[in-house]
């Protein structure tokens, strides 16, 4: 997500890369039920991953604020020299500038581990409202995943509906992310789930139709809707963390995810106990869809590179809302006014990742930006 700019972020999260993979995985356990050689066909398709590792380069926010700059202008330079442009001459001393300022910020150059992320109130709050919400999302997708057996038709099939159902929607939740933003695009998957639930609660309850059809159709429409929202929160999550601890809260809400993935087999079952399952779903979306007034807004923010450019206390969603607005819009006019040349020889891809943490270059020498992201 670092290397992209904001207009791309949303699109790339959205891309149905998880849904491609299980429609595979249906297909070879089709071909060869046995699991032993389903787990080393698993094995045989996740080795061109590791090619990945000698092209993509490490983060060049996480490679500055940790020192390393001659890292991090190297792979300014495999950038640039895959996008064919060339690296500004004031990029070296954009990277000291940033490095400097949070080496000033940070006492004793200490690094940072889990524990701060709850030491600052907002952290903290970003952190439980993440993890709550990857939770939730994991232990709704798995227990219908889980309890496909339970759904009517043919396992293989159903498997591969209730995990491609999600593509039709894609498009139209890009859209809503770019326009109405991440938090109302989380909010209307949410309330989707909920009003699904309970209207396959009352169904259930008053007998109408058959259970089988009840839980088949709330099936398809919930995993939809789960399947989509969860890409949203993992781009607005990434948007909230500051780039010092955003690994250490992608990995804090990926455990939470864990143990909502843990649960699911005792807490949804689509078989035998649909009351319970389509009660516990709803009331943990209605839950889900508060906490999300709770975090900021962050459709138009530039990412923060450390935890001095983020709230320090629980400062309200609207008021760090304001704050990233002002700045972004700060930023837009002075690259429309100034036109720096220096600017425009990277591309807008490199460009984002070189200076997404600093204002743009003016006179030919770096200004810190400050982001309350």
């Amino acid at each position: 997500m670092e290397f992209l700019p904001l207009k791309y972020r949303g699109r790339v999260a959205l891309f149905p890369f998880w849904t491609f993979g299980v429609a595979i995985l249906v297909g070879v356990a089709y071909v060869v039920p046995n699991w032993r050689f389903l787990h080393l066909a698993c094995a045989v398709f996740c080795l061109p991953s590791f090619a990945c590792t000698l092209v993509v380069p490490e983060s060049v926010r996480w490679l500055t604020v940790t020192g390393r700059l001659d890292d991090a202008m190297e792979a300014l330079r495999k950038m640039a020299r895959l996008n064919g442009k060339q690296v500004p001459l004031s990029a070296r001393s954009t990277l000291e500038m940033i490095y400097f300022k949070r080496k000033e910020e940070r006492k004793d150059g200490q690094s940072y581990s889990y524990l701060d992320l709850f030491k600052s109130a907002y952290l903290l709050k970003c952190t439980i409202v993440i993890s709550y919400m990857w939770c939730t999302m994991s232990l709704i997708s798995y227990g219908i995943s889980f309890g496909a057996d339970g759904l009517a038709g043919n396992l293989y099939l159903n498997i591969l509906l209730t995990n491609c159902v999600e593509i039709p929607a894609l498009l139209p939740v890009l859209w809503m992310m770019d326009r109405i933003g991440r938090r109302w695009t989380t909010v209307l998957m949410f309330s989707i789930i909920s009003a699904a639930t309970v209207a396959s609660l009352v169904l259930s309850m008053k007998g109408i139709s058959g259970n089988d059809l009840v839980a088949f159709c709330f099936a398809l429409v919930t995993k939809m809707c789960v399947d989509t929202g969860w890409n949203v929160i993992q781009t607005w999550g990434t948007e909230l963390y500051p780039t010092v601890t955003r690994a250490l809260g992608y990995g804090v809400a990926a455990t939470s995810a864990r143990i909502g993935g843990m649960l699911a087999p005792f807490v949804i079952n689509l078989k035998s106990r649909l009351v319970l399952t389509f009660m516990t779903i709803s009331g943990m979306s209605f839950v889900a869809i508060l906490l999300c007034f709770i975090l900021p807004e962050t459709r138009l923010s530039a990412l923060s590179d450390n935890v001095a450019s983020t709230p320090t206390s629980f400062t309200s969603a609207q008021d760090v809302e304001l704050e990233m607005g002002a700045s972004r819009e700060g930023m837009q006019d002075h690259d429309e006014k100034d036109g720096d040349p220096n600017e425009v020889l990277l591309s807008g891809h490199v460009r984002e990742t070189v200076l997404n943490g600093s204002a743009p270059l003016h006179n030919g020498s770096p200004i810190l930006k400050s982001s309350c992201a």
